[in-house]
């Protein structure tokens, strides 16, 4: 029998500066519903943007398109509110063999 290799898309808030670290944000079966779930996590961050502070809006995210331990490809998300100007998601970015 063959091996299965689990597919997921893993939204991450990825490393902006040396002293940071990769943290992710939620591990989905689409990147559709990755997608949307970074829609709705910008919703929640505009609304409590006085705690968060505005510098979580310019903030960039990923999504990254892993089967098993291989990451296949990646999109990245460039807000509106960063200095940046390519907003909106990136074309996918592709990884080794993928």
């Amino acid at each position: 029998m063959g091996t299965v290799e689990t597919e997921a898309f893993l939204l991450v808030d990825p490393v902006q500066d040396y002293e940071e670290t990769l943290t992710i944000l939620g591990v989905y079966g689409s990147l559709d519903a990755a997608k949307e779930a970074l829609a709705r996590l910008r919703e929640v961050l505009v609304r409590e943007v006085g705690i968060y502070g505005h510098s979580k809006l310019r903030r960039d995210s990923e999504v990254q398109h892993w089967r098993g331990d291989q990451l296949l490809e990646s999109w990245t998300y460039t807000p509106p509110e960063s200095k940046d100007p390519d907003v909106g998601w990136s074309d996918a970015w592709r990884w080794g063999n993928a």
